[in-house]
């Protein structure tokens, strides 16, 4: 029997707030083998049983991902229910499916620069926010009719936000709307929240935090980045059943008040005083307990509807629950708190306590040779959160607006006796699934899977971070491309990092030059830090991030729009690098080549491979990149034009890094390694520089192998 399972809609099984007609995809199972699939018919309805279609094709070929249905045209705000049934050629002859069981995905505002009423609001003074990072509370109330048929959400924040209706947390989504480049785009978030409203007064809030958007980050470690007020937006649309429709939005009648949380910032944790609790603040059949003016009126602040983008997947949410392992005294005579894995997100405690009463921990990921807590490698970040007892009673309580990279949590302070039980991590990262699983006879290998798979897992967090524990956790490029390929492997990545290349575009620069970072926090604050000075944007290796991810998608995925969407960044970057050549060798201010390298001498970043030798090899790999992309596309003019650039590319690397006997100029690991990965290598020279290599690495292997018996003597 053949059967159709697991629709996807833009690579997701149940998007909620997609801008555009989704591509279609499912997949193909039966009871026989070689199942070849000729034909597909596709519906969408707006109702679950398919009474009245708005699409009905049939679709021929094979493909059974990134389908499109051409002529769909989705409305705003409504709710989309599709099933397929399919044809295919197998072993046991012509088969045709039952249809598939029917998904859904569900649409945004659209077109939120002319659709987006909703203002601003913050709860924050203009005058005396810049240097606070407390959370704030904003809410309003509104009335519903009888007879709602459903109702959207469209919600977004200046800062970090968790959105409440009549008391009820929204969703799961955490750490929302998310790290993009504030300045260019802002994602908001679209909710179906029918089932939470009634007729009758309903309230709306929402609890901000600094986050990153004005939260001390970068290497330079300021604040106010792209900001200097959290601010918060919601468009809610009802929909009744006699086909009206009303809209409520966030305004300056709305109240403001600060919240419980009086600091939180990604790098130094979360601090919480219960005395500022407001139980029943946003529900409005609460009794309002709030102290006498302690809600006041709110400010709008100023963002462009044009730069809000609609985001319907790839959120970040709560992923695992690792409950502590143990308890221990150190020799320092400090108690630590092992979860017994290295992780990103944060710990919930369970604390009683009375009023004044603190329970603070401090997050860290390694005990130091004499087994006690190592703080150094957590460079400035404080790494805290604190809670304050207001009153007698036991709490089970976590941070909102904060993550932290950790095993092991130092108990600074805490009410009684701590216990293993009062502690539970929970790790936090972008949605995705498990691409599959991996299991072999040698511990080892599995111990090196383990450990990468969780590596995804911690740095995964909204966008692909280069640790998730100091006073760093940016969205460097040159690691987000060399990964990339094992991200794929291991999960599905499709929705994180088309997200995160719209942000590499939107950064930038008007030559075509990619940033180091993205999201760019660090372009207004280049002179204060010395790599970022010397080396701002444009590194070989980083910036290539722009071609190699996309191509490396397209080929995992098979789906051809992430080409297209980036299309147009990948040639700028290539034409920029082809702008700065000399004796048609890439050259561009102070490259990073083998950044951090083993060979490196010491005190220095630099590796013992030149510059000059990786910016090169990786100026011909992008753009060999982009004639392969062009040819995908059709556009037969830019292949022919980049093939050319590509060869001129690799002739120069050839004729400057390889001698008349076919041995490279630099004795290095990585020359060969990449003279060889990237096909730079003649083949009449490639056994020679094969041999080569493999000779570098037994050396290096017996070099590791007599240090390892010196420190052992």
């Amino acid at each position: 029997m053949l059967n159709v399972t697991k629709l996807t809609f833009d690579h997701e099984t149940a998007p909620v707030g997609l801008d555009h007609a989704p591509v279609f995809g499912w997949q193909l199972t039966g009871d026989c083998r070689d199942i070849r699939q000729t034909m597909a018919q596709l519906q969408i309805a707006m109702t679950p049983d398919f009474a009245a279609p708005v699409f009905d094709e049939l679709l021929p070929g094979k493909n059974s991902i990134a389908v499109q249905a051409a002529g769909f045209a989705p409305r705003a705000l409504t709710r989309y229910y599709a099933r397929v049934q399919i044809k295919a050629d197998t072993a046991a002859g012509l088969q045709t499916s039952d249809w598939s069981a029917p998904g859904s995905f569900v649409t945004a505002l659209l077109d939120p620069e002319r659709k987006w009423r909703a203002a601003f609001i913050s709860a924050e003074d203009a005058d005396t926010c810049r240097e606070s990072s407390a959370g704030t509370m904003v809410r309003g109330d509104f009335a519903v009719r009888p007879g709602i048929r459903a109702a959207y959400a469209c919600t977004t924040a200046l800062g970090l936000y968790n959105f409440y209706l009549n008391g009820t947390k929204v969703s799961t989504d955490e750490m929302t709307p998310g790290w993009t480049s504030y300045n260019r785009r802002l994602l908001y978030q679209t909710y179906d929240v029918t089932a939470l409203l009634h007729p009758g007064t309903n309230r709306a809030g929402a609890m901000l935090g600094a986050g990153w958007y004005k939260g001390v980050m970068g290497l330079t470690r300021a604040r106010n980045n792209y900001g200097d007020r959290t601010a918060f937006s919601m468009q809610l649309t009802l929909q009744y059943d006699d086909g009206t429709t009303e809209i409520v939005t966030t305004d300056a009648s709305w109240q403001g008040t600060i919240a419980p949380v009086t600091f939180s910032e990604i790098y130094h944790g979360e601090e919480y005083d219960a005395a500022l609790e407001l139980p029943g603040w946003a529900d409005a059949a609460a009794p309002n307990a709030a102290p006498a003016g302690r809600w006041h009126g709110v400010e709008t602040v100023t963002y462009p509807a044009a730069q809000l983008y609609a985001q319907a997947a790839g959120k970040v949410s709560v992923r695992n629950r690792l409950p502590a392992q143990r308890i221990f005294t150190t020799p320092a005579g400090e108690t630590v708190v092992d979860f017994g894995q290295n992780m990103a997100g944060r710990v919930e405690i369970t604390a009683t306590g009375g009023p004044g009463d603190v329970a603070e921990l401090r997050c860290f990921e390694e005990l130091d040779a004499d087994g006690n807590a190592y703080l150094a490698n957590l460079r400035k970040a404080r790494t805290i959160m604190r809670y304050k007892f207001a009153q007698p009673g036991t709490v089970t309580w976590h941070p909102q607006f904060t993550y932290m990279g950790f095993r092991y949590a130092l108990v600074v302070q805490w009410p009684g006796t701590p216990r293993a039980e009062n502690f539970t991590a929970y790790t936090l990262h972008t949605a995705m699934e498990p691409a599959g699983q991996f299991q072999c006879s040698e511990p080892l290998v599995n111990g090196l899977h383990h450990n990468i798979t969780w590596g995804l897992k911690s740095n995964f967090l909204d966008v692909p971070t280069d640790c998730p524990q100091r006073d760093e956790r940016l969205g460097w490029t040159g690691d987000a491309q060399i990964f990339s390929e094992t991200a794929c492997w291991l999960a599905d990545t499709w929705t994180f990092y088309t997200k995160w290349l719209t942000d590499l575009v939107a950064d930038q620069l008007p030559d075509g030059g990619v940033t180091n970072v993205v999201p760019n926090i660090e372009e207004h604050h280049t002179e204060g830090n010395w790599l970022m000075r010397t080396s701002p944007y444009g590194m070989s290796g980083w910036a290539d991030a722009a071609t190699i991810i996309p191509w490396v998608v397209y080929k995992m995925y098979g789906d051809a729009s992430i080409l297209r969407n980036q299309y147009a960044s990948m040639c700028r970057w290539v034409d920029f690098m082809t702008a700065h050549t000399r004796g048609d060798l890439f050259t561009f201010m102070t490259q990073l080549g083998d950044w951090v390298a083993l060979d490196a001498e010491p005190g220095s970043f630099f590796g013992a491979t030149p510059t000059a030798l990786t910016s090169q090899a990786y100026y011909a790999l992008s753009a060999r990149i982009l004639a392969l992309t062009a040819s995908v596309l059709g556009k037969a003019a830019d292949t022919e034009k980049y093939t050319a650039v590509y060869k001129n590319a690799k002739d120069a690397f050839i004729k400057n890094f390889f001698d008349a006997e076919g041995t490279l100029t630099a004795q290095t690991q990585t020359a060969h390694i990449l003279a060889l990965r990237f096909d730079l290598t003649p083949e009449k020279w490639r056994a020679k520089t094969v041999q080569r290599l493999l000779q570098l690495l037994d050396e290096c292997s017996c070099t590791v192998k007599k240090q390892a018996t010196e420190n052992n003597r």
